[in-house]
């Protein structure tokens, strides 16, 4: 409980009695009357406050929320009598909230309805706790907090939609971008035979089927499928930089989750292993499921302070995975994993096809930007760019080594993975 503004006025205005009473002998009684009417008028206040029961909140949340978009929460609140409430619900933590504190006029026997927004920044499980109602005594002059109503769980997601606008195409685009390969009939494995097409290769016609219809048909191939994408995802301490809001292990299963949307369609099947930290296998799934399998493994990661250890990583993988896959390595390459990576990475290589997606801090971008004035400005700029070049190298030893390697900003992740996987599945490697 604490007094309100209005009990504070009143305070001050008795202060001030009490100063003139300080000289003018004749106001030292009203002076302490009117303290003792003023304390007996606030114990009327937290007396009625302590015996009202508060009113009764319910909230309504989605279920499910993905991870940067708003979405509404509604509050309904109802109490027996007439006041006027202020509202706040304590949201999980890092969430973004517009439209609170609200202030309401309770009527008797009537649901009054608050609605605020909610931004989630991380993803995971979020549980909301009881919502706060500030009410205020008959008097007017002490109110009091109270916790009401019940908690609320949700679930955050990465964000697809988002996912797809950063790499500037929609869904239909995402789509006809998998199937490229089909409509210009490249590929290993036979899929149709069709009319011949102005262009076509003399190799790709079937001349059997000509002496058949006694026209010109050609063959069509496309990409092979039931091929399998496994991500091996670093959920080390190298992941816990952040770029905005989001962290390098967000940007990393933004990508991860577009390139699993495009295999999935493709036809292939797409498992996740993850390595310093949360320990995770899925193993690799295929259909319309599919997607949602690799979500529910992964929308609660977070990275932990462990220190990447790759070696880890690939002996759980060496043991799991069996079959011939594409291995892609997501992680934050530094400028000494060159030597780190390359033993375990050629043990992957024997049985299967490896790429190291690393994400880069726009940071590093933003620091050779900025204009250089000073001797120290000036030495801060070359170790950047030091260790961009030494990033560099490594990632030079690696594709020496027969790894394929991409290096690439959040923003242009998504995008350059995809590109690095449909290249490979039309140039038959895998």
């Amino acid at each position: 409980m604490r007094p309100t503004r209005t009990a504070l006025r009143v305070a001050l205005c008795w202060l001030g009695l009490g100063i003139a009473a300080a000289f003018v002998r004749e106001l030292q009684l009203p002076f302490w009357i009117a303290g003792g009417a003023l304390v007996v008028l606030a114990l009327i206040d937290v007396i009625t406050l302590l015996r009202r029961p508060p009113p009764t909140v319910t909230r309504s949340v989605p279920n499910v929320m993905a991870v940067g978009e708003p979405y509404p929460v509604e509050l309904s609140l109802h109490s027996d009598r007439k006041e006027r409430v202020v509202v706040h619900d304590h949201v999980p933590e890092g969430g973004v909230v517009e439209g609170l504190p609200a202030a309401l006029q309770l009527q008797p026997d009537r649901i009054a309805r608050l609605t605020y927004r909610f931004r989630p920044t991380s993803r995971g499980p979020v549980r909301f706790p009881t919502a706060s109602v500030l009410v205020t005594g008959t008097l007017g002059l002490i109110e009091q907090e109270r916790r009401v109503g019940d908690g609320a769980e949700a679930r955050v997601y990465p964000n697809f939609r988002r996912v797809a606008a950063s790499a500037n195409v929609g869904e239909a685009a995402l789509y006809q971008g998998a199937q490229l390969q089909r409509r210009r009939g490249q590929g290993l494995e036979f899929h149709q035979l069709r009319e011949y097409r102005e262009g076509d290769s003399p190799r790709a016609v079937d001349w059997k089927a000509v002496a058949r219809r006694r026209q010109m048909i050609s063959r069509e191939y496309r990409s092979e499928q039931n091929q399998n994408v496994v991500f091996l995802l670093d959920c080390g301490r190298r992941m816990r930089a952040h770029d905005g809001e989001l962290s390098l292990l967000d940007q990393a299963l933004d990508a991860m989750l577009l390139l699993s949307y495009i295999a999935l369609r493709q036809g292939d099947s797409v498992g996740v292993l993850t390595f310093s930290g949360a320990q995770r296998w899925l193993p690799p799934v295929r259909g319309a499921g599919g997607l949602h399998q690799v979500l529910q493994t992964t929308y609660d990661l977070q990275s932990s302070p462990e220190p990447t250890d790759f070696e880890q990583g690939v002996a759980r993988l060496s043991a799991r995975q069996r079959r011939r896959a594409l291995i892609v390595v997501l992680t934050n390459l530094n400028d000494h994993d060159a030597r780190a990576l390359t033993a375990p990475l050629l043990t992957l290589r024997e049985r299967h096809m490896v790429l190291v997606a690393s994400v880069r801090e726009p940071e590093l971008r933003r620091q050779l930007e900025q204009p250089v004035r000073t001797l120290d400005e000036g030495l801060f700029a070359l170790s950047t760019l030091g260790y961009l070049d030494a990033r560099r190298a490594a990632r030079n030893q690696l594709s020496a080594a027969g790894v394929h390697t991409l290096d690439a900003e959040p923003a242009a992740l998504p995008r350059q993975l995809v590109e690095q996987y449909l290249r490979i599945k039309r140039a038959g490697s895998l």
